[in-house]
């Protein structure tokens, strides 16, 4: 039987011979061989694994601002990963040698071991101590990584970070990983990027919100505002009269962009009406007066103690 699936998870392939008490009982052998190890009879194929293998993933938090996550933005970021050395391209070896066949484990990368028991010979594994599961040993070692076949470096890489891009969502590099081994491919950069809170604007979803101060003659009589957009223009927008603290107005699709999409959020501001603290004599004597054609009781002057 090959490419069984062992009880814990791990992928293998194994061979069972040679103990014919339980030839009536195959799938009772296969029981014994994953949980041993190794097939009954001492005879097991090894897993290889000295083939190509992908270099590990990398990961990177990067803060932005509200207006880059609006606009989209390419940044530079600096990381540091091991890249695949000049001079021996990799394999560790001095240039012009290559490395050799472990001699322990003849190439296999593994070294098995038989045992007797009870149950019959029973066949274990381990990784090569002389090569360390590679099946290979580097003889004359390169002397720019010291045989490891990698140099570590600190290479700058641009990012471009698509416009709707939202707090704690993630841009993956291919390629821009740790190198693989054996010609396996290289691993991915993931960088997660945070937004700054702005001091003016919010998101909700695609929606951009944000508060407008208004004067109490503009709620009043209506007004054309000059609303600030994120991009830095700016958006004219007519009130009605009578308008009131808290209401909502919509500037449709000014909000942020859906990322891979042509379609676009609003922009979504509340109209805050503002109250005077400090009034000259005329405006409250004008004040006075409308009060009083609105049928208000004006406001009355405070006297001291003695009138």
């Amino acid at each position: 039987m090959d490419g069984g699936q062992g009880p814990f998870g791990g992928g293998y392939s194994y061979t069972t011979s040679g103990f014919d008490g339980f030839g009536d009982f195959g799938d009772l052998g296969d029981i014994f061989s994953s949980f041993f190890g190794g097939g009954f009879g001492g005879r097991q194929s090894t897993r290889k694994n000295s083939g190509p293998k992908k270099g590990a993933d990398l990961n990177l938090n990067m803060d932005i601002t509200f207006e880059d996550a609006f606009l989209g933005v390419e940044k530079e970021v600096t990381i540091t990963r091991n890249e695949t050395c000049d001079t021996c391209h990799g394999t560790g070896a001095k240039p012009g040698t290559n490395p050799v066949k472990c001699p322990q484990c003849h190439g296999t990368g593994q070294i098995s071991q038989v045992q007797n028991t009870i149950l019959g010979q029973v066949q274990t594994t381990r990784a090569c101590n002389n090569c360390h599961g590679t099946g290979e040993v580097i003889t004359d070692v390169c002397e720019n990584c010291k045989g490891k076949g990698t140099i570590r470096k600190q290479p700058r890489i641009k990012v471009k970070i698509p416009a709707g891009i939202d707090d704690n969502q993630t841009v993956v590099l291919r390629g821009e990983g740790e190198p693989g081994t054996k010609g396996g491919p290289k691993g991915d950069l993931y960088i997660t990027l945070r937004i700054k809170r702005h001091s003016i604007y919010t998101r909700k979803g695609n929606n951009v919100l944000c508060d407008i101060p208004i004067t109490i003659t503009q709620a009043t009589l209506g007004a054309e505002l000059e609303i600030p957009m994120v991009d830095g223009s700016k958006e004219k927008y007519k009130i009605p009269e009578g308008t009131q603290t808290g209401t909502k107005f919509t500037i449709r699709n000014k909000g942020f962009k859906y990322v891979n999409s042509q379609s676009e959020g609003d922009f979504i501001f509340t109209v805050q009406v503002q109250t005077p603290k400090r009034l000259t004599k005329e405006q409250r004597e004008l004040l006075t007066q409308l009060a009083k054609t609105m049928n208000e009781q004006p406001p009355v002057k405070k006297r001291g103690i003695f009138g």
